[in-house]
This record gives structure tokens, sequence and C-alpha cells, in this order.
């Protein structure tokens, strides 16, 4: 039982750490493709990472098999994307003027 509940804590701290992974790469991608050089081959790109690291998580949650764990991941991981889309809906950086300054 207290393996069960520790998995499930991890799980949804997995998800949570994910998330963040994923929609704060999604967020970066969309601010750097109107200066990128291949915008086509950087989304795609960022695309690719952003599932493989996606699946590498669910990869350590699904062998055990407990649909508790996968709740408790997909819980942290929408929570997650909730937060961050209210966070980073009002941050809007100019990328482009960065990157002139380089």
């Amino acid at each position: 039982m207290a393996n069960d509940i520790i998995f499930i804590v991890l799980s949804l701290a997995n998800g949570i750490g994910l998330s963040i992974l994923y929609f704060g790469g999604l967020w970066l991608t969309v601010q750097v493709l109107p200066v990128s050089g291949r915008p086509a081959f950087f989304m795609a790109g960022s695309f690719l990472m952003r599932i493989a690291a996606i699946l590498c998580g669910l990869y350590v949650i699904i062998p055990h098999g407990e649909w508790k764990s996968f709740l408790a991941f997909m819980l942290g991981f929408l929570f997650m994307r909730i937060v961050l889309i209210q966070r980073l809906q009002s941050r809007h950086i100019n990328f482009r003027l960065l990157l002139k300054k380089r």
C-alpha cells in the first residue's frame, strides 16, 4: 500500500515535470520560429524531441500496469498545462530583438 502511494506521487511529479518540458518547449519553439532560418525543420525537430520525452516518461509508468499511476501522470500533466497557459499567456518576449543584438 505504501509503495502504491509513493509510485502515484512519483507519477504525478513525472507528469508535472514532463508537462513543463513539453509545453515550455512548445512555447519556446513558437517564439523562435519567426527568426528561424528553417522553420519547418525546427518545428519538426522540436516536436520529435518533445514527443520522445513524453514517451520515455510513459515508459517508466506503463510497465507497472496501475491505472492509478497513469491517471496521476495525466492529472499532473493536464494541471501543469493549465498553469503554464495562464502564466505564459501574458508573457510576450520579442526574440527577434534578442537575436539581433548578438
